[in-house]
């Protein structure tokens, strides 16, 4: 299996070779000092202990997913763990009674078909969203411009009202959170 990895430096697709032969190994800062400990400290060692569950190559098939859903929760680790055969586990879990069994093989092919479509989509949304901020940048300035006119905005409330309460709207946008659907 060939593993590779994009390198942001020179912006290619390059493959991994380990600094060691046959070891792979990752360092992660600590806590900081730069405000109040909480919760999210701790998260990414929990993601870590969820990852030593599995033996070495399914480490890097998890470690490339959630790279490419940029997901680092500890929920899609553990969801991958469960997805995970047993003979891919670093030791098998003791079974205690009444605990949930693994998902078979069916429920397995179809995660798989579920995120291979919810990653084509996330490519999809990736691709054009810069595109489509610009346009709807441009519209809202366009659509504020228009409304700098007197005679435009004079002619509006006489014949189309709902026209003008709705590029007043636009126009006022200042960042796409604040264009959510009104009450």
């Amino acid at each position: 299996m060939v593993f590779a990895l994009y390198d942001t430096a020179t912006r290619s697709v390059t493959p991994f070779e380990p600094v060691h032969p046959g070891k792979v190994s990752i360092y992660h800062c600590g806590l900081t000092v730069q405000g109040p400990p909480h919760i999210g400290h701790i998260r990414k060692e929990v993601v870590f202990d969820v990852l030593r569950r599995m033996s070495t190559l399914r480490q890097i098939e998890a470690a490339d997913l959630m790279i490419g859903q940029n997901n680092f929760t500890v929920m899609f680790a553990r969801a991958l763990l469960a997805a995970t055969p047993e003979d891919q586990l670093a030791k098998p879990p003791p079974r205690k009674n009444g605990a949930v069994p693994n998902p078979n093989r069916q429920q397995i092919a179809r995660m798989e078909r579920e995120l291979a479509v919810l990653q084509t989509r996330i490519k999809s949304v990736e691709d054009s969203y810069g595109i489509d901020n610009l346009h709807l940048t441009l519209a809202r300035g366009y659509v504020a411009k228009l409304l700098g006119n007197a005679a435009i905005v004079r002619w509006l409330s006489h014949h189309r009202q709902e026209y003008l309460a709705e590029f007043q709207r636009v126009a006022e946008i200042d960042t796409l959170a604040g264009a959510s659907e009104p009450a």
